[in-house]
């Protein structure tokens, strides 16, 4: 009952529930006790198949043992990227019609190893993906285009004229095993990897697309 309330709250877009809250949920579901629950959550987190933390407000709360290593996994991942030191990229003058705003964007993907680009509609976005794409080809940097839904890789393929793809296509999905081909011991080729609309990736789907990265790739 205790897992089956996680399974939800993960559904719903949490990697953890308060305990409390658990607890109350899967006691109403049940019609059992809290007794009872609390109990059989002590046994869940000596098994490890939960595990407590604190959230950063004191709040106890309680992670599927899978979705805190994902968290961790995803945290590591980036920081990884971060600290790479990559060889920065030549980067030739910049168009005058870029914005001050925009020009930085360009020059931070030229010398970092993961960047994020955020802005509301009509802030320039697409502008400079469109100019970094051209300066990673200027480069010599191979290049991928990805998005986690099928409408937004397309939208991603329309706005840059760049092939795009599925995160799933691009880690290339094995159905009979749920799992992906790509991944630590068979990284994404080297190169420059987009990833639109990234609000939309979930937890389990970011561990897996980092840890197809290596410090021979730049993330925007």
């Amino acid at each position: 009952g205790l897992m089956h309330v996680l399974e939800q709250a993960e559904m719903d877009g949490h990697c953890a529930l308060p305990i409390e809250a658990m607890v109350e949920q899967a006691s109403r579901n049940l019609g059992a006790p809290e007794y009872a629950v609390r109990d059989a959550g002590e046994r869940l987190v000596i098994s490890g198949e939960v595990v407590l933390e604190h959230g950063n407000d004191g709040t106890p709360l309680a992670f599927p043992v899978r979705m805190l290593e994902a968290e961790n996994d995803v945290a590591a991942g980036l920081a990884a990227l971060a600290r790479a030191e990559a060889a920065p990229w030549k980067v030739p003058g910049l168009p005058e019609h870029l914005a001050a705003g925009q020009r930085a964007a360009v020059e931070a993907v030229a010398d970092h190893g993961v960047v994020v680009l955020t802005g509301g509609p009509g802030t320039g976005k697409s502008t400079v993906v469109a100019q970094v794409l051209q300066l990673a080809e200027a480069n010599a940097i191979e290049v991928m285009l990805a998005a986690p839904t099928g409408r937004a890789a397309k939208r991603l393929e329309q706005t840059t004229g760049h092939a795009a793809s599925t995160l799933h296509r691009l880690l290339e999905f094995q159905p009979e095993t749920g799992a992906f081909a790509h991944g630590p011991a068979d990284p994404l080729p080297p190169g420059l990897l987009v990833v639109d609309e990234s609000s939309m990736v979930d937890v389990v789907l970011a561990q897996a697309l980092l840890g197809a990265l290596t410090d021979a790739h730049r993330l925007l």
